[in-house]
C-alpha cells in the first residue's frame, strides 16, 4: 500500500509541473535594451535587444506616449529634441523599459556663398562664405558640371574663359547655390588719373599683340571722355569708372579716376615760402632769368637737353661746375631751389611754353614733403599733373625724371620711397618719359648738407643718363 501511495504522490508531482511549464511559469530568460541618448533630430539609431536565453527570442513590440521620436523596424527616430522618452518593449514573455534622449535642436541659421564673377582665365579667388549665426560652420562639398573652374580648399580657379558655371554648395544641414563667370586672362591692370581742366591722361601701351582684335567697354563720358584711337581720357567730372579691353583671349582692365585739383594755398603762390612769408625773388621771377635768359643767352634750341626741377639742378647754389661737366655740350642747368612740382606745373604754361628742347632732366618732389608736408597721394598726383602738362606743352620732347632723393632726415623716407615706387610704374607704362631710380645712390658722406649732393657725388647723375642712354647733343 505504500508503494502504491508513492506512485501517486510522484505521479502527481510530475503532473503539477507539467501543468505550471504549460501554464507559462518556466525561465524565459530576460530581456535588456540599453538607453539610447543624444539622438540628434533627424536621426535615426538601432534598437539593440538582448535575450539572455536566445531560444527564447521573440517578436517586440514598443510603446511610449509622446511625439519626440518613432519607431518602426527596430529602429528609432528624433523628431524633436531636448526630450526623455521612456519606452516600453514587449514581448510575449518578457517586458522591459528603456529610455530615448533626443539632443538639444541645434538652431542652424543661413549659408551664402557670393557670385564670383568676371574671374579671369588662369586666375583664383577666394569664395566668399557666410554662416549665421557664428558657430553653425560645417564641411563644405561643391557639385557643378564641366571643366571651366576648379573648386578647392575655399578657392575657385577658372580655367576657360568666357564661361557662366552654376555651382552646388552643400553641407550637412544646408545648401545653397552661387555663380561663377570667367572672362579673359588680364594682361594688365592699370590705374590711371585725369585732372578736370588739365590736357588728357594717356593709357599705358597696350599688351595685346600685334595682330589681337579687341573691344573697348566701359565708358562712361559723364565723367571722362574716352578716345580709343589717340588712347587717352579727357577729365569731365570728378568721379572713377573702369575701362576695359577685351579680345577672345585676354582683357586688360585701366580703372580711371577723375580729380578736380584745388589751386589755392601757399604750395600754389609762387611769390610766398611754405609758411607764407614773401619770396626776395619769386619763382616767376627766377625762372625769367634762370629758364628764358639762359634758354636765350645759350642759343637754345631743338637739340638743347635742358635741366630743371629744384636745388639739385640749381647751377646758381649747387651743381655750380655744371658747366664744366657738360662742357661742349649743348646743354642748360635752370633749376629753381626750393622748387617744387605746384611751382613747375605753373612755370611749364608760362616759361617753358614755346621751348623745344631735345630733352628735359629733371629733379622734383624732395620739397613737396619736405617744405609743403604733402601726403603720397598728394606729391604723387603733383608729380604726374605736372610731367602731363609737360608733355601737353611739348609733346617731342623726351623726358628724364631722377627720383626724390633720400635725404639724411627720415621723416618722409617711407612716403618718399612709395612715390618713387609709384612713378617709377607710371613712367615704365609711357613711352616718352623714363625713370631713373636714383633714390639711393647718394650715402650721407655723399650729401654736403644732408640734403645736396657734394660736387663730386654728382657723377651719381650723370653716370645715371649716361646708362639710360640720353643724347646729348654737342653745341
Amino acid at each position: 500500500m505504500k508503494k502504491i501511495m508513492r506512485a501517486v504522490c510522484l505521479f502527481m508531482a510530475f503532473a503539477a509541473a507539467l501543468f505550471c511549464a504549460a501554464c507559462g511559469g518556466g525561465d524565459y530568460g530576460t530581456l535588456t535594451i540599453a538607453d539610447i541618448e543624444n539622438l540628434e533630430v533627424g536621426k535615426t539609431a538601432a534598437i539593440e535587444p538582448v535575450f539572455s536565453k536566445e531560444e527564447f527570442t521573440e517578436e517586440i513590440t514598443y510603446s511610449f506616449t509622446g511625439d519626440a521620436i518613432a519607431i518602426e523596424d527596430g529602429t528609432v527616430t528624433a523628431l524633436e529634441g531636448g526630450a526623455t522618452v521612456r519606452v516600453t518593449a514587449t514581448t510575449e514573455h518578457h517586458e522591459t523599459t528603456f529610455k530615448v534622449t533626443t539632443a538639444e535642436e541645434k538652431v542652424y541659421g543661413t549659408f551664402t556663398v557670393e557670385d564670383v564673377i568676371g574671374l579671369p582665365a588662369g586666375s583664383s579667388a577666394d569664395l566668399q562664405i557666410e554662416f549665421t549665426p557664428a558657430g553653425t560652420e560645417e564641411k563644405i562639398s561643391y557639385q557643378y558640371s564641366g571643366s571651366d573652374i576648379i573648386i578647392g580648399d575655399g578657392r575657385v580657379t577658372a580655367i576657360n574663359p568666357n564661361k557662366t558655371v552654376e555651382v552646388t554648395a552643400k553641407t550637412e544641414h544646408y545648401q545653397t547655390t552661387f555663380t561663377v563667370t570667367t572672362v579673359s586672362s588680364v594682361l594688365a591692370v592699370h590705374d590711371v588719373t585725369a585732372w578736370v581742366g588739365y590736357p588728357a591722361s594717356e593709357l599705358p601701351a597696350s599688351s595685346f599683340g600685334a595682330d589681337e582684335a579687341y573691344e573697348w567697354s566701359g565708358e562712361n563720358d559723364a565723367i571722362a571722355v574716352f578716345d580709343a584711337e589717340k588712347r587717352t581720357v579727357t577729365a569731365v567730372a570728378p568721379g572713377s569708372f573702369t575701362l576695359r579691353a577685351e579680345s577672345s583671349e585676354h582683357i586688360e582692365i585701366y580703372n580711371i579716376t577723375v580729380k578736380a585739383v584745388v589751386k589755392s594755398g601757399n604750395k600754389w603762390d609762387m611769390s610766398v615760402n611754405e609758411v607764407g612769408i614773401p619770396l626776395a625773388t619769386s619763382f616767376s621771377e627766377q625762372a625769367t632769368e634762370q629758364v628764358t635768359q639762359k634758354w636765350n643767352s645759350n642759343g637754345g634750341n631743338e637739340e638743347t637737353t635742358l635741366f630743371i626741377g629744384d636745388s639739385f639742378f640749381d647751377q646758381r647754389h649747387f651743381w655750380t661746375d655744371f658747366d664744366t661737366v657738360y662742357a661742349g655740350k649743348n646743354a642748360i642747368c635752370s633749376g629753381l631751389s626750393s622748387s617744387t612740382t605746384y611751382d613747375w606745373e605753373q612755370l611749364a604754361k608760362t616759361h617753358l611754353k614755346g621751348l623745344s628742347p631735345k630733352n628735359i632732366v629733371m629733379h622734383i618732389g624732395t620739397n613737396n614733403f619736405y617744405d609743403d608736408g604733402d601726403s603720397v597721394e598728394d606729391a604723387t598726383d603733383g608729380l604726374q599733373r605736372l610731367f602731363t602738362v609737360l608733355h601737353a606743352e611739348l609733346p617731342d620732347t623726351k623726358i628724364y625724371y631722377f627720383a626724390i632723393t633720400q635725404r639724411t632726415d627720415t621723416k618722409y623716407s617711407a612716403q618718399v620711397r612709395e612715390t618713387n615706387d609709384a612713378m617709377q610704374e607710371w613712367c615704365d607704362a609711357r613711352g616718352w618719359i623714363e625713370f631713373l631710380d636714383t633714390e639711393n645712390s647718394f650715402s650721407a658722406n655723399d650729401l654736403r648738407d644732408g640734403v645736396h649732393p657734394t660736387l663730386e657725388a654728382y657723377s651719381a647723375f650723370t653716370e645715371a643718363l649716361q646708362r639710360a642712354g640720353i643724347e646729348i647733343s654737342d653745341k
